[in-house]
């Protein structure tokens, strides 16, 4: 299927993985089968295709941020680290 759609491995793996978690498709004897019967759900529903959509998000903002966009990204991002660290050290 990969060579003939011209998709990659990992490409199929999470449509797969996607279809799974929303009941489109079943696995019966080691093959996987369509689901006839089931109701119509939206990708979203999906962690696996939620999960994907935030590191899409992500991966655009950091390639397409300027350097004081990246910056202030990283500042913020260490300051929560460090708040997180020194909630964990006054609960200890």
């Amino acid at each position: 299927m990969a060579k003939h759609r011209g998709w990659t491995k990992e490409t199929i793996d999470f449509m797969s993985q996607v279809f799974f978690e929303l009941d489109f498709v079943k696995i019966n004897n080691g093959f996987i089968s369509l689901e006839k019967d089931v109701p119509k759900r939206d990708l979203t529903e999906s962690k696996t295709y939620q999960h994907k959509v935030h590191a899409f998000a992500l991966e655009n903002e950091l390639l397409y941020s300027s350097y004081e966009q990246l910056k202030n990204w990283f500042d913020q991002f260490i300051q929560e680290s460090v708040k997180n660290e020194e909630a964990i050290i006054q609960w200890i």
